[in-house]
C-alpha cells in the first residue's frame, strides 16, 4: 500500500484532458466506455460535474468524475480510473470524496 501523504486530489484543468483520454484509452474497451476529449471538456465546463485529477508523488495517475444530483447534495460516482494498480489507491480516493 502507498503512503497516502503522497496522494493528491486536485481540480482537473483543461490541459489534463489529453492525459484522461489516454488513460481511458489504455483500459478501453475492456473496462471503460471511453469519452472523446470534447465530451470531457463539455463535462469539465459543466457546473454539474466535478473532475479531480489524482497525483501520486507529483505524477498524474488517474482521475475521478462526479456528477452532482439536482439537490446539490448527492452525487453520482460516474468514473474512477487509476493507472497505478493494486496499491489501494481507489479506497483512499473514495475516503476523500466526502471532503470534495
Amino acid at each position: 500500500m502507498i503512503d497516502s501523504t503522497d496522494l493528491k486530489l486536485i481540480d482537473t484543468v483543461r490541459d489534463e484532458i489529453g492525459k484522461i483520454y489516454d488513460l481511458e484509452n489504455k483500459y478501453s474497451p475492456e473496462f471503460i466506455i471511453q469519452n472523446e476529449p470534447g465530451e470531457h471538456l463539455k463535462l469539465l465546463d459543466s457546473s454539474k460535474s466535478v473532475y479531480k485529477s489524482i497525483y501520486y508523488k507529483d505524477k498524474f495517475i488517474g482521475f475521478i468524475l462526479l456528477i452532482k444530483d439536482g439537490d446539490q447534495i448527492s452525487v453520482e460516482f460516474r468514473r474512477i480510473v487509476i493507472d497505478l494498480q493494486n496499491q489501494c489507491i481507489g479506497k483512499l480516493v473514495l475516503r476523500r470524496v466526502d471532503r470534495i
